[in-house]
């Protein structure tokens, strides 16, 4: 599960989940999760790198973050 704080701006309309194959450069995939703070998927964590963007309403897109581990 992925989890993050969402601020209360105005111009973001939705967070994607970015993902790609641990080594690649370019994000490959890109899941739209709505204007929420988390995100649960199937997806194997051991060969992948994952990303939270924000989704502006212009369609623009902030800059990828890696998520780092939460308390349990």
């Amino acid at each position: 599960a992925f989890n993050w704080t969402t601020g209360n701006d105005p111009l973001v309309a939705s967070y994607e989940l970015v993902w790609r194959v641990a080594g690649a450069l370019q994000w490959s995939h890109a899941l739209d999760v709505g204007n929420t703070g988390g995100v649960t998927v199937d997806l194997p964590k051991d060969s992948l790198q994952f990303g939270i963007r924000a989704v502006g309403r212009d369609g623009k897109k902030s800059p990828a973050v890696f998520p780092l581990p939460g308390a349990r």
